[in-house]
């Protein structure tokens, strides 16, 4: 049978079915042979093919990204791999982690700095970094070696940060602190006995 050109076009609805694969047998004939000869038909035809593989394609990326492992899922099958390794690299790994968590704070912790302090009043005093490690290096010209030493660390409104015993070494008393934060600050050296024989600053900024 010859197509009828002037056929009435088929409804977008049947166009989609067809493109779809949803027709039934009878159904796509009859389309199929208004197509061979309606080239409009043809062109929309084409139009929803071209959306249906677009459509389509945009689903599989959608469903393949929903598939794909998140990055919890391959540290947890990371996790579970792992306990297929022999113990040989089990004890290898375990020690390896206890070096990593024995570094980790020294790698934080900022470098120590050493600090000369004058031994006489009067004098400028000392500057430092704020954030690091002080080693304070106390000149003790001049002091009595007997009954010494001992040291306090104070801040400007006079609370005590640190006091205890000193190490002497070359005729300075030694005294190490924390990370200090910015401001003014007095190391005060006393006699074992309580006695205090000098007193110098430290400028932390």
């Amino acid at each position: 049978m010859q197509a009828n050109p002037e056929a009435p076009h088929p409804g977008d609805d049947m166009l989609e079915h067809y493109s779809l694969g949803r027709l039934d047998d009878t159904a796509a004939a009859a389309l199929e042979e208004h197509l061979l000869v309606c080239p409009h038909c043809q062109q929309q035809l084409d139009e929803l093919d071209l959306f249906t593989h677009a459509a389509r394609q945009a689903a599989r990326e959608l469903l393949e990204e929903a598939a794909a492992p998140t990055l919890w899922d391959r540290v947890k099958a990371s996790l579970a791999s792992g306990f297929a390794m022999p113990a040989s690299r089990w004890v290898a790994a375990g020690s390896l982690a206890a070096v990593i968590g024995l570094m980790a704070p020294m790698l934080r912790q900022p470098a120590a700095l050493t600090v000369e302090l004058a031994a006489m009043r009067g004098v400028e005093s000392a500057t430092a970094a704020a954030g690091h490690p002080l080693t304070l290096r106390v000149d003790l010209t001049g002091l009595p070696n007997d009954n010494c030493c001992e040291a306090e660390l104070v801040t400007a409104s006079g609370s005590v940060m640190q006091h205890g015993a000193v190490r002497l070494d070359g005729g300075q008393a030694i005294l190490t602190t924390g990370q200090l934060t910015a401001g003014q600050y007095w190391v005060r050296i006393y006699t074992k006995s309580g006695e205090a024989l000098r007193e110098t600053g430290l400028t932390v900024r």
